[in-house]
C-alpha cells in the first residue's frame, strides 16, 4: 500500500474503468482528461463507483457501477443483452504515483436502464468457480450440451475433421482411393474432400463423393494420386454459411437453409460477427425449409448478412448415430422405465 492509498486527507484517487468483450474494449476514467494506463488510453466519463466493503467476504461480494447510457459501452445493453461474456476491471491510481491497485473485478450479470443512466450488477469471477451448478441426471436420453468439448462431453466436432493418410491402392477407373487410415475418421467422409500439396507447393483438391471403411470414392481424377502418396482427407462440417434473403420479426430467410431437412436446425444455433468484432449468438427454436426462427433480435440482422449455422441435437441414441458420434452418448438406453418402489407387487 503506497502512502497515499493509506492517507486519510492526501489520497487524490484516479479510477479506470475498463470493460472487455472478447477482443473488443471500452475504457474510461474519473479524470477530467484522457489518462493511459498500460497499452489502453482511458477517456474521461462520469460513472458512479462501486461500492467495495472490506472483509474476508470482499472477493465473493457483487458489486454496482452507474454510468451515462450514452456512453458507447451501453449499447451492448441496448435493446438486447449481448450474447457474450463482458467482465468489468475497475482500478485506482493516486495522481502523482505509478503504482496501480484493482479495485473490483468481474463479470456483468445484469442491467438496468434508469431514465440517462445504466446501473450494472457485477459479480466476482471467483464465485462462478465455486458454483455447483446442475448435475447431470440419470436418463435415457442424452444430457449433455451439443458441441461441448473436453472428457465426458459431447465432442462433436461441428469443423470439418482432418484425417491424413496413405495411400495404399488406386483404381482411376473407378475413382476409388484407399487408406487404412481412412477407416478411422470420426464419422463418414461424404461430401468432404481430399487435399494434398505437390512438390512446387502446389494445393490439389478433390470433393469425396462416397466413404466405406479404408475406401474413398473422388468425383474426380489426378494423375498425382498414386499408391505412397500423403494426403489429407476432410469430413464435410456440420455447420455451414448462409447469406440471408429477407426477415420478418424473428424469421430469417436464406437458400442454404436447405441443406438439411426441415427441423433438422431446430435446437441448433446461428452466430456471425458484427463490425466492431464483437460475436453474437442466437438459438434457432423452429426451422422449415428455407426460414428459421431464432429466440430473440440483433440490430445488424439484415438482408446480405452471412451468419454460419449450426445443426441442432435431439438428443436421442437415433440422433448420435446419424451423426456418428455414439461413442460419446450420454443417455442410458438401458435404463428401466418402470420405478421399483412405486408400491406396485409385479415389477
Amino acid at each position: 500500500m503506497s502512502l497515499l492509498e493509506g492517507s486519510w486527507f492526501g489520497a487524490k484517487p484516479v479510477l479506470f474503468y475498463r470493460f472487455a468483450r472478447g477482443p473488443i474494449t471500452w475504457c474510461y476514467t474519473s479524470a477530467d482528461r484522457n489518462q493511459t494506463l498500460g497499452e489502453d488510453e482511458y477517456t474521461p466519463l462520469p460513472i458512479k463507483p462501486p461500492q467495495v466493503r472490506q472483509g474476508s467476504e470482499k472477493g465473493r461480494r457483487s458489486f454496482k457501477v452507474e454510468l451515462p447510457r450514452t456512453a458507447a459501452v451501453a449499447a451492448n445493453w441496448l435493446p438486447y443483452s449481448p450474447s457474450e461474456v463482458i467482465t468489468l476491471t475497475v482500478l485506482c491510481r493516486h495522481v502523482g504515483e505509478t503504482d496501480t491497485l484493482v479495485e473490483a473485478q468481474g463479470r456483468v450479470v445484469g442491467s438496468v436502464f434508469k431514465d440517462d443512466l445504466l446501473e450494472l450488477t457485477c459479480e466476482p469471477t471467483m464465485t462462478r468457480g465455486r458454483r455447483t451448478g446442475s448435475p447431470r441426471r440419470l436418463t435415457v436420453g442424452c444430457d449433455l450440451v451439443v458441441y461441448s468439448q473436453g472428457p465426458g462431453l459431447c465432442n462433436l466436432d461441428p469443423d470439418a475433421v482432418p484425417v491424413p493418410g496413405t495411400l495404399t491402392d488406386v483404381a482411376e477407373l473407378t475413382l476409388n482411393i484407399t487408406a487404412a487410415e481412412f477407416a478411422d475418421a470420426p464419422r463418414n467422409m461424404a461430401g468432404g474432400r481430399i487435399e494434398w500439396t505437390d512438390t512446387e507447393e502446389v494445393l490439389h483438391q478433390i470433393p469425396i463423393v462416397s466413404h466405406s471403411g479404408q475406401t474413398i470414392t473422388l468425383e474426380s481424377w489426378d494423375a498425382q494420386l498414386l499408391a505412397g502418396l500423403e494426403l489429407i482427407a476432410y469430413t464435410a462440417p456440420l455447420k455451414f454459411d448462409a447469406t440471408l434473403t429477407a426477415l420478418s420479426g424473428l424469421t430469417l430467410t436464406a437458400a442454404e437453409f436447405t441443406t438439411y431437412a426441415s427441423g433438422r436446425l431446430a435446437g441448433g444455433f446461428i452466430e456471425w460477427v458484427r463490425a466492431d468484432g464483437a460475436t453474437e449468438i442466437r438459438t434457432i427454436r423452429e426451422h422449415t425449409g428455407d426460414t428459421i426462427t431464432i429466440d430473440y433480435g440483433a440490430l445488424d440482422l439484415a438482408v446480405d448478412l452471412v451468419v454460419t449455422a449450426y445443426p441442432g441435437c435431439a438428443h436421442t441414441w437415433a440422433a448420435c448415430v446419424e451423426l456418428e458420434n455414439q461413442i460419446n452418448y450420454g443417455g442410458n438406453l438401458h435404463m428401466p422405465l418402470e420405478n421399483p418402489y412405486s408400491g406396485d407387487p409385479v415389477w
